[in-house]
């Protein structure tokens, strides 16, 4: 049947908070569907000219229930990579499967240490899924991981202690 709702007010209140209610709105502009991604990489620190593999996932979601982005397939997205100095190391095209899951792998070059940055961008995908919006409201048309890079060495040695079992 009929559904009915009833809230309570407070003195003083001056309106109702929808976000209390769980009732999806824009907030200050933002798109009513948004992308939410997923990045990972193998290792948690690389080494100047090591060859980094990334995951990623993404979801769109429309109030609070994920979903694939699309439901006829995969979808096209770009990754760009820049090293510690902001300098860009890697510009490509991605594919996404239609489980909205791309694996990417590459080399870092000599020499540069530091914090690292991979960037994909969606726009092509939030243009495709929500033609009416406004594309530059999409905050979430990039996501982004960071990863150190090093010069580091392995442990040469191990230290191992016993410790009394009681004192």
């Amino acid at each position: 049947g009929d559904l009915r709702y009833a809230m309570r007010f407070e003195p003083g209140q001056r309106g109702l908070s929808f976000w209390s209610q769980d009732v999806n709105q824009a907030w200050r502009g933002e798109p009513d569907t948004q992308l939410t991604t997923q990045i990972f990489s193998d290792r948690g620190i690389y080494r100047p000219g090591d060859t980094v593999h990334l995951k990623a996932i993404v979801r769109s979601s429309y109030g609070h229930l994920p979903e694939l982005p699309k439901k006829d397939g995969g979808f096209p997205g770009s990754l760009t990579v820049r090293d510690a100095q902001g300098r860009e190391i890697l510009e490509r095209s991605v594919t996404f499967s239609e489980l909205g899951t791309a694996d990417v792998t590459f080399q870092l070059p000599d020499g540069v240490t530091g914090g690292y940055n991979a960037q994909f961008d969606f726009t092509s995908l939030i243009e495709e899924i929500d033609p009416d919006t406004d594309v530059d409201n999409h905050y979430d048309r990039f996501a982004w991981f960071y990863f150190p890079v090093a010069d580091y060495r392995p442990n040469t040695f191990e230290v191992q202690a016993e410790a009394a079992s009681e004192y």
